[in-house]
């Protein structure tokens, strides 16, 4: 517009006759509301449509799509990983940008890393993996909250919440479920952690809710399940002391409460309640120190001594291997934080559901005529007989 030399007047009549239907609504009314100041229309213009198309929300609600669509590439559809990666690009970009940092600050977490990694081949997704357990990635993260029943709000017990996206379901110790005195039927179900997979057992409870201290926040929580083996470890558990002790935290330390000794980890929370994982915003500090984020309960505080999926260790005894869940070898200590709930396993459906299996003595004759069965140098083809093993003629 300045290039042109145009005054406002004309840069109004320029901008309605060009833009879409959309933009035009929203440009003829601001300047039918301020037809005597066309400079003021102008930057109210301007203001509107950056509010209406280029606020984080919008931006994020535009690239959603683009990531939950995107399809598994093969290794065959190489081309498609350029495509993938200038998504990834443009999103890095615009997280680069401070006013975009809190709305996309999911895709720091495993949850926003995921979104990208699942759309690899598995072999790349391999090679992410053995790099990735380098680094810092998403650990569980510690908050002190109430949790009632919705029927009984007056009734609450106030613990520490494991916010935990590695976990599928939501878990509470046999205490949780002895202090509001559920005493269903236990039923089967199959723990599957970084150390392995076994079946257990525990009882069921729904309709409890989770509320922040200073109940600005509460979150209805779905099914638990018993479980008694949530991580118990208190390395990241929040506290205004240690908050205060880094200068990026320092402005939030009078959020946090001091850690509670009367209270204990009762709930792991997995990612069948999202929302409880959702980053509103953080502090981060310089590499290698702790850092803080947000979420709907309140502030959780971050340290740099956990590397995901296993714990750094400064000596590594070389005579004792640790087979991971996924068959995966280690010489570092499996992450117990790691948890997948899986329910009634005998219904589950595999790609060779459909397939009829061959019988045993389909097998052996199978065996026998792939190890007799040859073609001779005049063409002739040869069978062995009999078809079943010590068996006369």
């Amino acid at each position: 517009m300045t290039e042109l030399g145009t005054n406002p007047l004309e840069q109004l009549d320029l901008l309605i006759k060009f833009w879409g239907p959309s933009s035009q609504q929203h440009a003829q009314n601001i300047r039918c509301a301020n037809a005597n100041n066309p400079a003021t229309a102008m930057r109210l213009i301007w203001e509107r449509l950056d509010a209406r198309f280029v606020s984080p929300q919008m931006i994020e609600s535009s690239l959603h799509p683009c990531i939950v669509n995107f399809p598994t590439l093969s290794n065959n559809n190489r081309k498609e990983f350029y495509k993938l990666a200038d998504l990834a690009a443009e999103i890095e970009s615009i997280r680069k940008d401070e006013k975009f940092a809190t709305t996309f600050a999911y895709f720091d977490s495993s949850l926003g890393v995921n979104r990208f990694v699942t759309r690899l081949p598995y072999s790349i997704q391999e090679k992410w993996t053995t790099t990735a357990n380098g680094y810092n990635k998403s650990c569980p993260k510690i908050e002190l909250a109430k949790v009632y029943h919705s029927d009984r709000p007056d009734y609450f017990k106030t613990v520490y919440c494991v916010i935990d996206d590695q976990s599928n379901r939501t878990l509470a110790t046999s205490d949780f479920f002895n202090f509001f005195g559920k005493n269903d039927t236990e039923t089967e179900y199959v723990l599957a952690s970084c150390a392995g997979r076994f079946v257990t057992s525990g009882r069921r409870a729904s309709g409890y809710v989770l509320a922040s201290l200073d109940g600005s926040s509460w979150l209805n929580v779905p099914e638990i399940i018993e479980c008694n083996d949530i991580p118990n470890n208190g390395e990241e558990i929040p506290s205004s002391v240690v908050a205060s002790s880094y200068p990026h935290m320092m402005d939030i330390a009078s959020c946090i409460p001091d850690i509670d000794n009367q209270s204990e980890k009762q709930i792991l929370i997995g990612r069948d309640l999202i929302r409880a994982h959702h980053v509103i915003e953080h502090r981060v500090g310089a590499d290698q120190v702790p850092y803080a984020q947000r979420l709907p309960l309140g502030w959780a505080i971050v340290g740099n001594v956990c590397l995901g999926r296993f714990h750094g260790q400064k000596v590594v005894n070389v005579n004792k291997t640790v087979i991971l869940g996924n068959g995966r070898p280690t010489l570092l200590s499996p992450c117990d934080s790691e948890m997948s709930i899986k329910l009634d396993p005998i219904f589950d459906k595999t790609k060779l559901d459909e397939k009829e299996g061959v019988s045993i003595e389909d097998q052996t004759f199978l065996n026998i005529m792939s190890s007799g069965f040859f073609k001779q140098d005049d063409g002739h083809w040869i069978a062995p007989l009999p078809f079943k093993p010590n068996k006369l003629l």
